[in-house]
C-alpha cells in the first residue's frame, strides 16, 4: 500500500456513526460501539486468577485537549488516564477517566465513597460472582471504607497506604527516618479497624498496609538483594546481608502477594510497548483507538500463551 493511500484511508477512518450528534461530555462516544463490543468480549473470553490488580495507565497523547491531563514521575506523563483491571499483563475490564469530566459511566451507588474508589468497585463488580477474588492495589486507591464495601461483595482487597490514609490507626503512623532508628528490619505491627488488619512492616524503609484477607502471621522465603552502600536506608538492612549480595530471607505472605500481582497492570503496558501501532495524530480519539487495538492483540496473546501453558487446544466453542 503507498503511503498516499494509506493517509487517503486514515483521514476518512471513523468508527461511530457520523450521523449521531455526540453529546460533548461523552468524549469518548467516537469509539462506540467499538470499545464497548471489546470491553465485552475481554470477560467473555479469559477467567482471571484469583488474585487481579487494579491501576492506573496513560495513553500518550501531547495536544491540548480538556480530558487529558499530566502526571508526574510516570513513564507516560502525558495523556489520557483509564482505570484498569489486570490478571499478569491481560487487560480484563476498563474505565475512561478525564481530567474534566472525571470517571465515564460512573456508578451512582456507595454515594460515601470517594468517586476514585467507586471506580474501583465498579471495576471489581465486572468479575464473575461465582468465584473467590483477591484485590490489590497501590496506595491511591487504598482505604478502609473501600475494603469493607469490597468485603461485603465478598471480594478480599490489599494493598499499599498512606500516613494521611482516612481511618489509619494513629499508633501505626511513624516517620521513616524515625522507623529506621526505632524498628528493627522485619518488624511488623497491627491493629484491626472494623474487618480491615492495617500494619506497618519494616523492610528497608517502613510500609503501611491494609489487608482484609491475609493471615499476618504467615511468612515465606524470598531470594532479596542487598541495597547499595549509598541508599538512604542501608544502614536498616545490611547488617542481615552481611557479606552476601543476595540472601534468602522471610518476609510476610502479604507482601509477597503484593510484590507478585501489584505488577498486572504494568506488565500490560510493557507488552503493548513492544509492538505498539499508536502514531503520531491529531484528533482526540486517535490514541483510544490505537490503544484498543494493541490491548485486543495482547489480550489475545495472553490468552494463546494460557491456553498452550495448560495443555487445552481449544476454547470452548460456546465463546466463538
Amino acid at each position: 500500500m503507498s503511503l498516499n493511500r494509506f493517509e487517503q484511508l486514515k483521514r476518512y477512518f471513523h468508527v461511530s456513526d457520523l450521523r449521531i450528534q455526540l453529546d460533548p461530555k461523552h468524549w469518548y462516544e467516537k469509539l462506540e460501539p467499538l470499545a464497548s463490543v471489546l470491553h465485552q468480549r475481554f470477560r467473555q473470553y479469559y477467567l482471571p486468577s484469583t488474585k487481579v490488580a487494579i491501576d492506573e495507565m496513560v495513553i500518550r497523547f501531547c495536544e491540548r485537549r480538556k480530558n487529558t491531563l499530566k502526571i508526574r514521575n510516570k513513564p507516560i506523563n502525558e495523556g489520557y488516564k483509564i482505570f484498569a483491571l489486570c490478571d499478569h499483563g491481560y487487560t480484563y475490564g476498563f474505565l475512561w477517566y478525564s481530567s474534566t469530566e472525571g470517571i465515564a459511566e460512573l456508578s451512582s451507588t456507595s454515594p460515601n465513597l470517594s468517586p476514585t474508589s467507586r471506580g474501583v468497585l465498579q471495576l471489581a463488580q465486572l468479575l464473575p460472582s461465582h468465584h473467590q477474588w483477591n484485590l490489590l492495589l497501590d496506595n491511591y486507591f487504598t482505604n478502609i471504607p473501600l475494603f469493607e464495601k469490597l468485603l461485603e461483595l465478598g471480594i478480599g482487597a490489599a494493598g499499599t497506604t498512606r500516613v494521611n490514609c482516612t481511618g489509619f490507626p494513629s499508633t501505626l503512623k511513624i516517620e521513616k527516618e524515625e522507623a529506621r532508628k526505632v524498628l528493627p528490619w522485619g518488624h511488623v505491627s497491627d491493629e484491626v479497624v472494623g474487618n480491615v488488619c492495617c500494619l506497618v512492616w519494616q523492610d528497608n524503609s517502613s510500609v503501611l498496609f491494609m489487608t482484609s484477607y491475609h493471615d499476618i502471621k504467615k511468612k515465606v522465603e524470598r531470594l532479596r538483594r542487598r541495597p547499595k552502600k549509598t541508599s538512604t536506608n542501608a544502614t536498616v538492612v545490611r547488617d542481615i546481608f552481611q557479606d552476601q549480595s543476595r540472601k534468602v530471607l522471610p518476609i510476610p505472605e502479604f507482601i509477597d502477594d503484593y510484590n507478585y500481582h501489584m505488577g498486572s497492570v504494568d506488565i500490560a503496558d510493557q507488552l503493548r510497548s513492544y509492538y505498539t501501532t499508536q502514531q503520531r495524530c491529531r484528533r482526540n480519539w486517535f490514541p483510544l483507538f490505537y490503544w484498543l487495538l494493541d490491548t485486543s492483540l495482547v489480550n489475545a496473546y495472553r490468552i494463546q500463551k494460557t491456553i498452550n501453558s495448560t495443555g487445552y487446544r481449544k476454547l470452548q466453542s460456546e465463546h466463538f
